[in-house]
């Protein structure tokens, strides 16, 4: 009540007209932009806007006071779920590398700097949009969408792969991608959630065939309901739910109590089609959870989700167990834990499965040792993940397919503009490996940016290794413009006939057209003794 009153009087103030203008640009230097804050100084918070297969967009940027280099944190449901690293700046964005996967972050979550930074003077005619929106008043400028709470983006895109060894099909695939969120539409108690992606294959076999193949799959298609300054919160649809990451993607209803420390919620629903991803009711699916978070205290985090989960094939048990998240944070460590513990009973006892199983454990801890070095540990043997990448490159295919295992490394930041890290994986199949990264950045002039990553690989029968370089630079609207040189070869003791030696090639482009568009255009060329081709793909996005 006091800060809204608070809040009135300066708008009351700033609407005056016998205020002069140098007393309005005082009263902007020292308002205090809440909505700009996030109540820890000046560090003020922002949000992921796009995200690629290896690049993070935030809506933050040079006229905030951020810098190349810079670290941040991700935050959902006030617990940190990753580390990004500025890379590239516009004056009101930057593109950012993450220290997770990219496909386990989502647009909309909050990213938080970690050391405070000093914003450049707020214009006259922001300061009191920034203030009603720090009140809450909806903003009367922009798009209509805006105007009414709601964000995303229509995305076209087209890639194409072609094949010159004549061993193996080509393709062409324009595709087109819609999201949408909004909490409060129009300021009411209604939100939305929407994730739908759509496509038209069309291959040219090696038998002389031309099949088309048409998809669309919606990820995310929920309303919610909320009514305001109550802790209840209903949504029905399609949905992914934070609290319920260990369930993946259902259709059906939750209902939760978001309270200042407990959630407690209950869901029911059905599974998806695991292929075309269409409704299906063939697995019935409920659960009931229950999370715990600790109130930020000198920027520490701590939360945990637990909960209980069975679902139903036929009438029959398709499969019951428990799940525990948790999420911890402060300024030099950061610690993630998911574990599910399967209940073995009916038909799967009668198998001989043990009466509880422990499956699907992944585990993440990073902690920074000294101001300039970091160590991390990681552990991963989920069964099933579902990834969706716009663009499939030797790298993120080799990551991709030796996901599962345990990990370890450190990193050295030797200066503002190098950095190297080292990292030591067990994988699946036996398979070990070690990889060298070294990232060297210049802000000056077109802020070139170099990274280096050298992989070396074996297990009983089989060693290799992956080199590759980036180098990358801005041009203007071009942020960044990147060329890729790499290498990938394999030798087999037991049969040198599988031996393999591929070289690449690729070129990566983000051009900011303007306010709301967006273009990514990337080609990638490939030579090999039994691989020879060539891929492109483009994208346009218009943001509203």
């Amino acid at each position: 009540m006091i800060r809204e009153k608070t809040i009135s009087k300066w708008r009351r103030i700033l609407r005056g007209r016998n205020i002069s203008r140098g007393a309005f640009l005082t009263v902007a230097l020292l308002i205090p932009l809440a909505a700009r804050g996030d109540g820890k100084g000046n560090a003020p918070a922002a949000r992921i806007t796009f995200i690629t297969e290896s690049v993070v967009y935030i809506d933050l940027g040079y006229d905030d006071g951020l810098a190349e280099g810079a670290l941040l944190d991700v935050l959902r449901d006030g617990a940190m779920v990753a580390e990004l690293t500025v890379i590239y700046l516009s004056s009101t964005k930057a593109s950012c590398t993450s220290s997770v996967p990219a496909h386990e972050l989502v647009e909309g979550d909050v990213v938080i700097p970690r050391d405070p930074i000093a914003p450049r003077p707020a214009v006259v005619e922001d300061v009191e949009k920034r203030i009603d929106e720090a009140a809450g008043v909806r903003a009367s400028g922009g798009s209509f969408f805006r105007r009414n709470g709601i964000r995303g983006r229509v995305g076209f895109r087209y890639s194409a792969v072609n094949n010159l060894t004549g061993t193996s099909e080509d393709y062409a695939q324009p595709s087109l991608d819609v999201k949408a969120k909004a909490a409060r539409i129009a300021g009411s108690s209604w939100g939305i959630d929407l994730d739908m992606r759509s496509r038209r294959t069309y291959r040219q076999k090696t038998d002389g065939t031309n099949p088309v193949d048409s998809r669309t799959r919606v990820y995310r298609l929920a309303a919610s309901w909320q009514r305001r300054g109550s802790a209840w919160r209903v949504t029905a649809g399609r949905q992914v739910s934070s609290s319920l990451s260990a369930v993946s993607v259902f259709d059906g209803v939750v209902a939760e109590h978001a309270g200042r420390r407990w959630t407690p919620g209950v869901f029911a629903g059905t599974q998806p089609d695991y292929d075309s991803y269409g409704l299906s009711g063939d697995v019935i699916e409920f659960g009931v959870y229950a999370g715990w978070k600790l109130p930020t205290r000198n920027r520490r985090r701590w939360s945990i989700t637990a909960g209980a989960v069975g679902s139903r094939h036929g009438g029959e048990i398709n499969r019951e167990y428990f799940f525990l998240q948790s999420r911890f944070s402060n300024p030099k460590s950061a610690l993630y834990v998911s574990q599910q513990v399967d209940l073995n009973r009916g038909w799967k006892r009668d198998a001989g499965e043990k009466p509880l199983s422990l499956t699907d454990t992944y585990g993440y801890a990073r902690h920074r040792v000294f101001e300039t070095v970091t160590v991390e540990l990681g552990y991963d043997n989920r069964r099933n993940i579902r990834l969706y990448r716009y663009a499939i490159t030797p790298e993120t295919e080799f990551d991709d397919s030796y996901r599962q295992g345990i990990w370890a490394g450190v990193e050295k930041k030797f200066s503002r503009a190098f950095r190297t890290s080292l990292r030591g994986r067990s994988r699946t199949g036996g398979i070990r490996s070690a990889t060298l990264s070294n990232s060297l950045s210049w802000r000056r002039g077109f802020n070139l940016r170099i990274r280096t990553r050298s992989t070396l690989y074996e297990n009983e029968s089989t060693t290799g290794r992956l080199n590759s370089v980036t180098a990358g630079i801005s041009l203007g609207p071009i942020n960044p413009l990147e060329i890729t040189q790499g290498v990938r070869s394999e030798h087999h003791a037991t049969d040198s006939r599988l031996d393999t030696n591929v070289q690449w090639f690729g070129v990566d482009a983000s051009v900011n057209l303007a306010r709301s568009w967006y273009l990514s255009l990337s080609g990638e060329s490939s030579r090999g003794a039994t691989e020879r081709s060539e891929s492109v793909y483009s994208g346009l996005y218009c943001r509203f």
